[in-house]
């Protein structure tokens, strides 16, 4: 009987598979969605897994502290006409105690929102949280390109439970930002929908660089931490958001930690496909400083330091452990610069294009050794 019985669950159960999948009944959905998942995982690792460029062609040509003010000021240059830093550049109006466009991260968090306006009409809507009991360091928490899959609320929400006020951004065009029309002499009105467009922006005007909507207001923000009373800031990112903490790290030395996620590495390491985006490969900019050198320079004086973190199982992008591949050479360079502490973690703990709670831990750890500062007045006015 038993036997019988066992042999008519595996008929109805074949049956039932059959069904699901040919009209697509629950549990279609989900196993769908699990084999995409998996097959994009196998892909990557596979793709990264094809040969690419010796450890041997990292260049790093770094060899003093004059050298690396050189290349900030040489990157600076680039980036803004002007030549400098906009140290002064500051929001000119902060609306506060507000309902937060991206993250709800509780009733005990007060926010203030404010709005960098740039250029062409680019703008960067900025979410400062502030910690109930907040600590001396302002932490940057900065998006990637698709916010709604790097699942920010998540971090920011661990860093104000540690007593860490955040601010928020956004990658330029992305996310609550606008995506402003302009007008170009040889193509019209073209709206500016994503990052690939800033290069026509960049060939109809001379010595202008798009680059400027990406950093130039994590700079105010700094800016504006630093004038609230803040003792420093720091600076994690996920995905475009880590490539933003890359460059800015190595622009403003007023970023004591760095902790960019899933974010960058040397073209000689990359894939098939991994060019990326406009920011990621605009020749001018990685002559004057490619990514180890970059590397270098957000971790180049002995008080700071910059931890990057790859998901070895990411199914977007920057997967494996390559990052280990220029670890030691970095190392190496800020240990005869007397400069700070770079380290490479790979996380084998998810498999997501995300910053895992395992990341935020370290990164806790990072933020808390010696530099954990005395509270501020709870709303952070």
């Amino acid at each position: 009987m038993s036997e019988w019985l066992c042999l008519g669950l595996v008929v109805i159960a074949l049956g039932y598979g059959l069904a699901a999948g040919s009209l697509r009944y629950p549990p279609y959905a989900s196993l769908r969605r699990a084999l995409t998942y998996g097959l994009a995982i196998r892909r990557r690792l596979m793709r990264v897994s094809s040969p690419i460029g010796p450890v041997a062609t990292l260049v790093i040509d770094i060899s003093s502290e004059g050298d690396i003010a050189a290349k900030r000021q040489s990157l600076i240059a680039y980036i803004w006409s002007e030549g400098a830093l906009p140290l002064d550049r500051l929001p000119t109006q902060v609306e506060h105690n507000v309902q937060p466009l991206r993250y709800r991260t509780g009733q005990n968090v007060a926010v203030h929102r404010f709005r960098i306006e740039m250029d062409f009409g680019v703008d960067s809507v900025v979410e400062h949280h502030v910690a109930a009991s907040e600590r001396e360091t302002l932490v940057i928490y900065h998006e990637g390109h698709d916010a709604a899959r790097e699942g920010g609320e998540g971090p920011v929400r661990h860093l104000l439970n540690a007593g860490y006020s955040v601010l928020v951004f956004s990658m330029p065009l992305m996310g609550v930002n606008s995506r402003p029309t302009v007008r170009l002499a040889r193509h019209g009105s073209v709206q500016l929908l994503d990052h690939d467009f800033f290069w026509l922006l960049d060939a109809e005007h001379p010595g202008f660089s798009s680059l400027r909507f990406f950093v130039e207001p994590v700079v105010a923000g700094i800016n504006y931490g630093l004038a609230k009373g803040y003792r420093e800031c720091a600076m994690m990112g996920i995905s475009g958001g880590a490539w933003t903490t890359t460059l800015v790290a190595a622009l403003d030395s007023r970023i004591r930690g760095s902790y960019p996620v899933a974010g960058s590495l040397p073209f000689s390491l990359r894939g098939r496909g991994e060019l990326a985006d406009y920011e990621n490969h605009v020749p001018p900019l990685y002559a004057i400083a490619n990514y180890p050198e970059l590397y270098v320079m957000g971790a180049d004086t002995p008080t700071r330091t910059q931890i990057q973190v790859f998901n070895r199982y990411d199914p977007v992008g920057w997967s494996g452990d390559r990052g280990k591949c220029y670890e030691a050479q970095v190392q190496d360079v800020l240990a005869r610069l007397g400069g700070g502490r770079f380290q490479v973690l790979v996380d084998d703990s998810h498999a997501g294009h995300r910053i895992s709670r395992v990341a935020l831990d370290r990164v806790l750890i990072d933020l808390c050794g010696g530099r954990e500062g005395r509270s501020r007045d709870a709303n952070g006015l």
